[in-house]
């Protein structure tokens, strides 16, 4: 900064003319904008060439109110990659802007990836946004476009954001179609073809004023998914990237919603974090906001960990929540992003097993090499498209959204077929001291998950449930299965098949109550099925509660409860004959029936004869 005031008092004691930053005669355009300039360092420009850009730029800023309330600058060169020279959040004084202009370094490169740059630019607008500015993109080459198919593409995403594009093209190189593709309109206003870089400093005294005076498009409303859906996205938040792939990954998720219709009748959205075991819902499905507010929440998203991420706990997180807050006409679907790898994913797979049967459609976006398709493979609800995504960098996540979005709208979830048998269930819960909160919680979500393989209603399945402890308003197991057998199937529907299902983790203190109980049970042509946690008791010994060993499931943990596996056998299970409540015959009065008349034979004993006894002759003697 000292050394250009002591240039410009040089200057101006040498009777030099004043260089056009403080020339009255420049009108400035205060109009609030931001303004990204994209220059060409690819094999075409040498160093003299890529001065006299330098300077167009220069020249072009002089004519604007560079602050934070009127208009913000960012440069960006690139060639083979791109390189952000300053953004939009770094504003400076006007002259110290100028400085850091001249200061850009031509680095020279082999590939002209202008559709890099055009994403870098679309980037920094949505990292930085600014309510009522216009946002322009002043894109200058000195040749074609090595991938002119992504740089047409990119510009046409672009533009439909309200975006305005102009093209500078400088040189005999130029492909003159292409730069009209890029530019808003293919016109004198938007497209300057240029034939040396010389004349760069004549475009920049046309160019100011149109940029200053265009007006901002009217951009379309876009179409979006208009079905009912419950969308839920997990983002991977393990700190092994770089903070910019981060943020365009979150951007991924805002485009994504974007392609949604956010309403409480239409598309709902939840957002879960995810690193190691722990999860995070930055927002729910039952507590909505507006679409901005939305997007912002999102915006903010940063990292949590350097912990290789438990996608299982993401994907159960979900699923709970998806579990507890859908609505019943809204399609279910999971979309996760990953950019980490997992270290044992076998705990996913049965997870999303589970997500997938209850009708759950399962999205996977993998960003990055690193990240085997044999982890995301057994995942997702189909291999292959759309289900399955793969993109080699977080750049490629910018045009992603406008054909995943469409897709995951369209996608439908199979049918879940549940079971129409008239079934009367009682489940009875332990909640004895042994069974700690998280453990009795797994016992209800067991629960959610067998009922919810049946159709609930008054004419197939109703459900009761039951707890039993010590400490209890139920009292121990044979008190429960005597209350659920008397008190709730008794009165209950005696065409449909009786089950009790027992869930508990050791012998019951009543031990031969309760095998009396259970045997009255089964007599009255009640199913009981055992759930034992534990090894307490064998198989065997369990098979005295229930019917049989077929009616007896164990698990070593609350954790792994067969709740599909028993929700099929009670779907299936006939009720055996031998404990097949009878059926009453109809009644039937019986004729009466007169017994015979019975005469009881007379018996004559004959008489007996007493001996004859002759007592003794007392005499007494005379006085």
């Amino acid at each position: 900064m000292l050394l250009f005031h002591l240039l410009l008092l040089f200057m101006m004691l040498c009777g030099s003319a004043l260089p056009a930053a403080v020339n009255p005669a420049v009108e400035i355009c205060e109009r609030p904008a931001d303004i990204v300039f994209l220059l060409d360092t690819a094999h075409g420009p040498r160093l003299e060439e890529f001065e006299l850009m330098r300077t167009f730029v220069e020249d072009m800023l002089r004519q604007f109110d560079l602050s934070s309330s009127a208009t913000r600058v960012a440069v960006i060169t690139y060639n083979d990659e791109y390189k952000d020279e300053f953004n939009l959040y770094q504003q400076w004084p006007s002259e110290t802007m100028l400085t850091t202009v001249r200061g850009i370094r031509y680095a020279r490169g082999h590939s002209r990836n202008g559709h890099k740059a055009i994403e870098q630019a679309l980037y920094l607008f949505r990292r930085w946004p600014r309510d009522g500015a216009a946002r322009i993109i002043i894109y200058i080459t000195s040749g074609k476009s090595s991938y002119p198919a992504d740089t047409a593409k990119i510009a046409e995403k672009v533009k439909k954001e309200g975006i305005l594009m102009f093209s500078v093209g400088v040189g005999q190189n130029l492909n003159r179609e292409e730069l009209g593709k890029i530019a808003t309109e293919d016109t004198e206003q938007f497209v300057y073809p240029v034939e040396t870089f010389d004349g760069l400093s004549n475009t920049s005294q046309s160019l100011g004023p149109e940029v200053c005076t265009v007006p901002i498009p009217v951009v379309p409303p876009v179409a979006v998914c208009q079905r009912p859906t419950e969308l839920v996205f997990l983002v991977d938040t393990a700190q092994f990237i770089e903070e910019k792939p981060f943020q365009q990954e979150l951007q991924f998720v805002q485009d994504m919603i974007e392609e949604f219709d956010v309403s409480a009748d239409a598309t709902r959205v939840a957002v879960i974090t995810y690193s190691g075991g722990n999860t995070h819902t930055i927002v729910s499905l039952d507590k909505q906001m507006s679409s901005d507010d939305m997007l912002k929440k999102v915006g903010n998203i940063g990292f949590t960990s350097q912990v290789y991420p438990k996608r299982n706990k993401a994907i159960e997180a979900a699923f709970d929540l998806l579990e507890r807050q859908s609505r019943d006409d809204a399609e279910r679907v999971i979309i996760f992003i990953a950019h980490s790898t997992e270290n044992d994913h076998t705990k996913t797979i049965e997870i999303a097993n589970k997500v997938r049967e209850k009708g759950i459609l399962l999205f996977a976006v993998a960003v990055s090499v690193n990240i085997h398709a044999g982890e995301l493979v057994h995942i997702v609800t189909q291999n292959g498209a759309p289900y399955l995504q793969s993109v080699p960098s977080f750049n490629n996540l910018i045009m992603l959204s406008d054909t995943f979005g469409p897709a995951v709208c369209q996608a439908r979830a199979k049918p879940v077929a549940r079971c129409k048998e008239p079934t009367e269930m009682v489940f009875l819960l332990d909640s004895s001291n042994s069974v700690y909160q998280p453990d009795f919680q797994l016992q209800l979500d067991f629960l959610i998950d067998v009922i919810g393989q049946f159709d609930i209603s008054p004419t197939t399945t109703q459900v009761a449930a039951v707890t039993f402890s010590k400490g209890g308003e139920v009292t121990n197991l044979h008190s429960a299965l005597a209350y659920a057998r008397d008190e709730i199937l008794q009165s209950s529907r005696q065409d449909a098949k009786h089950i009790i299902i027992v869930i508990l983790d050791g012998k019951p203190s009543e031990w031969n109550l309760a095998l009396q109980e259970a045997n009255t049970t089964r007599l009255a042509g009640i199913m009981v099925f055992v759930v034992a946690v534990g090894n307490e008791l064998s198989r065997e010994e369990w098979a005295l509660i229930a019917f049989d060993d077929q009616f007896v499931y164990t698990s070593s943990d609350f954790q792994r409860l067969p709740d599909k596996e028993l929700g099929e056998k009670a779907c299936t299970v006939e009720i055996p004959e031998v404990i097949r409540p009878a059926v009453a015959p109809p009644a039937v009065v019986p004729p009466k029936v007169v017994p015979p008349k019975v005469t009881a034979p007379v018996v004559t004993a004959p008489a007996a004869t007493a001996p004859a006894v002759t007592a003794p002759v007392v005499t007494t003697p005379g006085v």
